[in-house]
């Protein structure tokens, strides 16, 4: 029998050296069965040239600036599931493998199918800093949007006792394996609600709703160039007020109000909706300005 085949879907906006490094480290892997689609969203910065002329194996796709990260991702699962791909691997341009990051979640996925696995984010740079390790329920009482991180930011991996996979209420696209079986079953993600923020939230309750587990793999990591990220605190670099409001309302930088509001509508029963839409506001705001008060410090 042959290996799973493994398509990898990168979508990409105006990151053309953080691709370059990302395609170098995924064709670097020791698992070789992969598909790689990068569906570049209307850059300006020659990635498509870069990766026809480096990376010839890869198949690129070209958006016109307005699929966002949802529909570019999209786009390129939608090609690896024509191209007869058992699995799918969701990979971001700032996020690099290691050799064994593939083979080592193909083998968690095979051993619990059908399951999605996903890798364990580190900090470039800082090899031993953990920047994700997965989300909790609060109470297990509690709705998927009261979760807490599993491992907190920045904690040191030397320290921590990660001896097996273990459950995850969110997954997102750095380094995760999603069987071909759970898209079938549950669809890709939602672009119309959701068309850069939030559909991996979206798609993670949908994956719970299902019936389906999603799980940390710790010995399946990933390095995030953390600078690059997309995070939506980024905004306060517009400018505390201005950053403010692009974070509750800009597509680029959180779309906060909007997404939330969607996400409750399709997940939380309807009595609950607006009491838990209020508390996440005021949770996000006082997030926002908690991190604009320590930068004001650091000054």
């Amino acid at each position: 029998m042959h290996p799973p085949k493994i398509g990898v879907a990168i979508a990409t906006h105006n990151k053309k050296e953080l691709l370059r490094e990302c395609l170098l480290k995924l064709y670097n892997s020791d698992y070789a069965n992969i598909y790689v689609v990068v569906v570049d969203d209307g850059s300006i910065d020659d990635t498509v040239d870069m990766v026809n002329k480096e990376f010839p194996l890869a198949i690129v796709l070209q958006g016109d600036g307005n699929l966002w990260w949802t529909g570019a991702t999209n786009l390129a699962i939608e090609k690896c599931l024509g191209n007869n791909c058992d699995y799918i691997f969701l990979l971001n341009p700032d996020v690099m493998v290691f050799p064994e990051t593939l083979s080592s979640l193909l083998e968690n996925s095979e051993k619990h199918a059908p399951l999605i696995s996903a890798a364990l984010v580190m900090s470039y740079g800082k090899t031993d800093l953990v920047w994700w390790g997965g989300a909790k329920k609060i109470f297990s009482s509690f709705p998927f949007w009261a979760l807490s991180l599993t491992i907190k930011r920045g904690a040191d991996i030397r320290f921590l006792s990660l001896k097996g996979s273990y459950v995850t209420n969110i997954v997102h696209g750095r380094g995760v394996l999603v069987p071909r079986l759970i898209l079938e079953k549950i669809g890709l993600y939602d672009q119309i609600a959701f068309p850069h923020y939030g559909a991996d939230v979206d798609f993670s309750a949908r994956v719970i709703e299902a019936g389906f587990e999603m799980q940390i793999v710790p010995g399946a990591k990933v390095f995030l160039r953390v600078e690059s990220t997309g995070h939506p605190l980024m905004a306060l670099n517009k400018g505390f007020l201005k950053g403010y409001y692009d974070f509750m309302f800009d597509r680029k930088s959180g779309e906060t109000a909007k997404v939330w509001w969607y996400l409750l509508k399709k997940h939380v029963s309807w009595y609950s909706r607006v009491p838990a839409y209020l508390f996440i506001l005021l949770l996000n705001t006082f997030r926002y300005w908690l991190q604009a008060a320590f930068i004001v410090f650091k000054r």
